[in-house]
């Protein structure tokens, strides 16, 4: 399995990495006992997805493809557990139709919620030494709440959407420096959406097309 988070109605309990090289075996395990778990009390499996490009997972080091996602949602699908998915929007080797696409497929994947990131450098990580070697372009500001639009709009209306952002510690962020803070991002975003009237899920009907056509 990727790694996740697991929470309770009390807040986190700790991080289970539960690595793609563990054995089958132990993966089901790992899965079943979380389950008897959830049937005792809330509990919440956050998966650090990020992306379901493997190009993009190689290139982090995430030590997982998107394929290993998949077969530990499988595992737990239709049980207890609350399922969460957190994505990063903004890698540069990937297009704005592919960070939309993220939205279809977390629908087809029908987790209960997410939590969106945008994409921001930290200091001390490989990818800001990436990028002081040799800067890349990163999202804009307004071009951020654009594609949050989009992405918003694609995404099944079941799912929660309990973020839209993430944030760097203070002092850490090497870019995109935007100059905002969190109020002023909740507000921003508010504003957009209320510009441009989104609703969540009111292109979510391509996914279901894209659904039968599989089928």
């Amino acid at each position: 399995m990727p790694g996740a988070l697991l929470l309770d109605r009390r807040g986190p309990l700790h991080p289970a990495w539960l690595t793609p090289l563990r054995s089958h075996f132990a993966a089901r395990s790992a899965a079943f006992a979380l389950v008897r778990w959830g049937r005792r009390t809330f509990v919440s499996l956050e998966f650090g997805v990020e992306s379901i490009y493997d190009e993009t997972l190689r290139r982090v080091n995430r030590g997982h493809n998107y394929a290993a996602v998949r077969r530990a949602v499988d595992l737990v699908k239709g049980t207890s557990l609350h399922l969460g998915a957190h994505l990063i929007l903004g890698f540069p080797w990937e297009t704005r139709e592919q960070w939309l696409s993220m939205a279809d497929e977390m629908s087809r994947l029908r987790v209960d919620m997410v939590k969106i990131h945008h994409l921001h450098i930290v200091r001390g990580t490989a990818l800001a030494a990436e990028y002081t070697r040799q800067p890349f372009r990163v999202l804009e500001y307004d071009e951020y709440l654009d594609v949050l639009c989009e992405f918003v709009e694609r995404l099944d209306p079941r799912i929660v959407i309990e973020r839209m952002f993430g944030e760097a510690p203070f002092g850490l962020l090497v870019a995109p420096n935007w100059n905002k803070g969190k109020n002023d991002l909740v507000l921003d975003i508010q504003k957009r959406f209320e510009e441009r009237n989104v609703i969540q899920g009111s292109r979510f009907k391509l996914t279901r097309e894209l659904d039968a056509q599989e089928i």
